[in-house]
């Protein structure tokens, strides 16, 4: 599948603004102008998105599609990207497919890059997709050394693509200095273990871990009576509900650059606090998803889908959910560390290529 974005500097100069450019790409992936009641239909149902998933994990994938918008205003770019990690079946890659709804028609067999790509490519693809997220799929056991090592590699590039805001400098035939095509969106990835990369690559990731019964598949499989087929069935509504969210912000873009930097302050220093002597990374993760998930509730509230005690309530469980996700991912990346020690260690002694190794999956 091709990029979904097409390049910024080839949108004409009146769409470069927030609100032409992000509603101009969701007209062309599908989502219309429609009216303000309709739009209300569309906010419930993006808010439903919270009933198919644990709910660290649901708000966490909202918050970081409300994130999105918001990037280009960030004084602290996020430097982080989500990993779903869970093993096949699961309903990873579905959830995510539904998540990236919001952002036109996708489903589980049309993610924009995957781990079979070149590092190469995954980085073009991640200039091209402005202000959104780029999902890439199914990092996967595999029982050739060198196929596990290529992929490592990609998750390495992806990590420091989006985790450094920055890029590798390259140069011409005559001397002089390619133009710089650093990763100006979000990024997502899928996949059924944890790459083998070093701690700080890791520590780039924030991860959400899928197990099986997690995603209720029919109504019967959870109280709420909402399943993923119900949230599929009205996936068009939500490109709809974030075009309502650009339209919204498109009115406060003044005040966006300072409330943002305030709010990340605050919130990484509450994270901080309670996830002390986790890698710092993980708290300014945990700060960005905190500022995207106030934008979304102030916007649901605003509309009147979501109450003043709602949206308290949300916000003190969201930040509880994303600091306990935060200090399992260090616990774990700690006892990783020994782990990952041990495979290169062998995988040296071996000769690269004689075994397969199997890495032990932080998650299982």
């Amino acid at each position: 599948m091709q990029a979904t974005a097409e390049r910024f500097d080839l949108i004409p100069d009146e769409m470069r603004s927030l609100s032409h450019w992000l509603v101009w790409r969701l007209e062309n992936r599908g989502a219309k102008h429609i009216p303000s009641l309709l739009r209300r239909t569309a906010i419930k149902t993006a808010l439903q998105f919270l009933g198919i998933a644990p709910q660290g994990t649901a708000l966490a994938l909202l918050s970081f599609v409300h994130l999105a918008p918001l990037r280009e205003f960030a004084t602290i770019k996020p430097n982080f990207g989500l990993f779903l990690s869970g093993g096949t079946g699961c309903g990873k890659t579905t959830i995510t497919a539904l998540i990236m709804s919001f952002f036109g028609n996708f489903d589980k067999s049309a993610f924009p890059a995957s781990f079979t790509d070149t590092a190469n490519a995954i980085g073009e693809k991640a200039f091209l997709v402005k202000d959104m997220p780029l999902w890439v799929d199914d990092y996967h056991p595999t029982s050739s050394p060198q196929t596990k090592k290529r992929m490592d590699d990609t998750a390495q590039r992806i990590a420091r693509l989006y985790g450094d805001n920055n890029t590798r400098a390259r140069m011409r035939l005559d001397g002089t200095l390619r133009p710089e095509k650093p990763a100006r969106g979000l990024c997502i990835v899928t996949g059924e273990q944890l790459p083998l990369v070093d701690e700080s690559g890791l520590a780039r990731f924030f991860i959400l871990p899928i197990e099986k019964g997690d995603i209720p598949l029919s109504p019967e499989d959870d109280a709420r009576n909402i399943s993923l087929t119900d949230m599929q069935n009205n996936a068009h509504w939500l490109a709809e509900a974030l075009r309502a969210y650009v339209e919204w912000l498109s009115l406060r873009t003044e005040e966006l650059t300072p409330t943002i930097k305030r709010l990340l302050i605050e919130y990484r220093q509450a994270a901080q606090v309670e996830i002390l002597g986790a890698h710092l990374r993980l708290g300014e993760a945990v700060a960005h998803l905190m500022v995207g998930l106030h934008f979304m509730l102030m916007f649901y509230s605003e509309v009147g889908v979501l109450s003043k005690e709602q949206t308290e309530e949300l916000t003190y469980n969201a930040l509880e959910l994303f600091c306990k996700l935060a200090k399992k991912q260090s616990e774990e990346m700690q006892g990783g560390k020994a782990r990952d020690d041990v495979y290169k260690c062998s995988t040296s002694l071996c000769g690269y290529g004689t075994f397969a190794h199997e890495r032990c999956d932080l998650h299982r």
